[in-house]
């Protein structure tokens, strides 16, 4: 009956999934894990139905905040807004780096251009919150954040300049109390093809 295209009874597939040692709920389906050891060794999505994150992928959350590369920034925001999957090869052989402090958040302006297009996504190692002269930071400034590439100088001042020459680099002095902090080092970006 079931090869025939027609249902088979609930009592026919209790039998059968005890009889071959499959899941009830995939022989009916064909959703989750077939063998009961594979769905209790793989965590499940909201709803139930695969493993979450897939097998061999890491997912990092995408937050709510934008950071500005552009002359004005927006309200910092830790409100998820979905997930992105990266491959846990490609993390532990390109990134490097501890996957608990990394995050995504969109770029939005274009003072980053060429480098970083609006809308691009950005990912982020909060970790690296150590100056790294010359490369491209995520900072908080007041109730804004903006991506910006940090120099150091050899008085100990930093340059907070854009990659686009129409924007005026900023200078932040040691000892001055500026409302600056850094959150984290871009180490990956991603965005649509143009052109």
């Amino acid at each position: 009956r079931y090869r025939n295209g027609r249902e088979m009874p609930v009592g026919a597939l209790v039998a059968l999934a005890q009889a071959t040692g499959v899941r009830l709920e995939w022989l009916a389906s064909g959703a989750g894990s077939m063998r009961q050891e594979e769905a209790a060794a793989a965590p499940t999505s909201a709803s139930g139905d695969a493993p979450w994150p897939p097998p061999g992928y890491i997912a990092f959350p995408r937050l709510e905040a934008r950071a500005a590369a552009g002359p004005t920034g927006s309200i910092p925001s830790d409100r998820l807004v979905d997930y992105l999957l990266f491959s846990e090869d490609f993390v532990r052989s390109a990134l490097r780096r501890r996957r608990e402090a990394l995050a995504l958040i969109e770029a939005t302006g274009d003072s980053m251009e060429p480098t970083i297009r609006d809308g691009e996504l950005l990912l982020v190692d909060t970790d690296a919150t150590g100056i790294q002269s010359g490369r491209i930071y995520v900072i908080a400034v007041d109730d804004s954040i903006l991506v910006k590439r940090i120099v150091q100088r050899v008085d100990g001042s930093l340059l907070i300049k854009s990659d686009n020459p129409a924007y005026e680099p900023e200078v932040m002095r040691p000892g001055t109390n500026e409302p600056a902090r850094i959150v984290g080092q871009v180490i990956w970006q991603g965005g649509p093809v143009r052109g």
